[in-house]
């Protein structure tokens, strides 16, 4: 089974644990693979962030794309893995975050609705590495 990460609009900052798990996660085997949807790239660029420093290392493993807007996405935040397991961080406030390590049905369905936002998402030539 390959193990897919699927993050939404909140990459994690290299030097957090989040960051440190998602390269952790990219590193442990060959079939991992992610991809990232980014609402702006320009931070990520600016910054040098280790994401994009990862990604560009290893473009076959992690995809970054931007969706700047899109009518199905209300500003949440979720990563998805392997099909089965969500962790979600809704846009308001108020709402709770939600994490379901084992409930295949409620991850495939944010798994589409990823797929939809990535079919919707960009690729920004700002996170291409330029070639010296």
């Amino acid at each position: 089974l390959s193990q897919i990460v699927h993050t939404l609009l909140e990459p994690p900052a290299p030097d957090t644990d989040a960051g440190k798990a998602l390269r952790r996660f990219i590193r442990e085997s060959r079939r991992s693979q992610a991809r990232v949807i980014v609402q702006e790239s320009r931070p990520l660029v600016q910054s040098g962030h280790g994401l994009l420093q990862l990604a560009r290392r290893l473009p076959s493993r992690i995809e970054l794309r931007v969706l700047r807007e899109h009518g199905d996405w209300n500003g949440d935040s979720q990563v998805i893995r392997d099909r089965d397991s969500l962790l979600a961080l809704p846009g308001g406030e108020s709402s709770p975050a939600l994490y379901a390590p084992e409930d295949r049905p409620r991850a495939e369905r944010a798994v589409e609705r990823f797929d939809e936002l990535w079919r919707a998402a960009t690729v920004d030539p700002e996170f291409r590495a330029l070639a010296l």
